[in-house]
């Protein structure tokens, strides 16, 4: 019994709900209502619209959501039928995957990519996951990574700040004409 007090429920597992894209405040509010630990991380991203720069928070898993419980026959049929829920995905998802992506959303606020003359150099938390990087966009400031999320393989944009040496803009000026 002090164990239980002291360490949680051994038998809680994360697992992993494919869900409707763009529906994942309401299923949120739905598992919270049923009483279930729920992980759903947000993450700001600045974006372009109408010629203005605007501060959007996006979900860093967009069409799922996390949940801590003792799965039960009960409990599946449960989250099956709940509105705008697609599926659980099949096997509980790592305590290493939860860590990732709790992992991510660090790298999210934290990290720079400086380019220097032939170097690329990294900090911040993607200096760790340097590995996951699939492809850099440098104009929108944005890193495409991947990882898995219950033995799916999962690719995300974040937004990284981007640094350019001094070497990188000799010749990237905008020339003005006078007229």
């Amino acid at each position: 019994l002090w164990s239980f007090f002291f360490w949680g429920d051994p038998l809680k597992r994360w697992y992993a709900i494919k869900i409707v894209i763009g529906k994942e405040e309401a299923v949120e509010r739905q598992l919270k209502n049923a009483g279930l630990e729920v992980l759903n991380p947000k993450y700001g991203l600045w974006e372009r619209k109408g010629g203005k720069w605007q501060e959007k928070e996006k979900y860093l898993l967009s069409g799922y959501v996390l949940i801590q419980t003792v799965m039960t026959a009960e409990r599946y049929y449960l989250l099956k039928n709940m509105w705008y829920v697609s599926y659980v995905l099949k096997g509980a998802v790592t305590e290493a995957e939860v860590m990732d992506i709790k992992s991510c959303l660090e790298l999210a606020q934290t990290s720079t990519i400086e380019y220097r003359q032939n170097k690329i150099m990294y900090s911040g938390a993607i200096k760790d996951n340097v590995q996951r990087i699939i492809k850099v966009d440098r104009r929108k400031q944005r890193v495409l990574l991947s990882f898995e999320l219950g033995g799916e393989v999962i690719e995300r944009w974040l937004p990284v700040k981007i640094i350019y040496g001094a070497e990188n803009h000799q010749g990237r000026e905008k020339k003005t004409t006078s007229t």
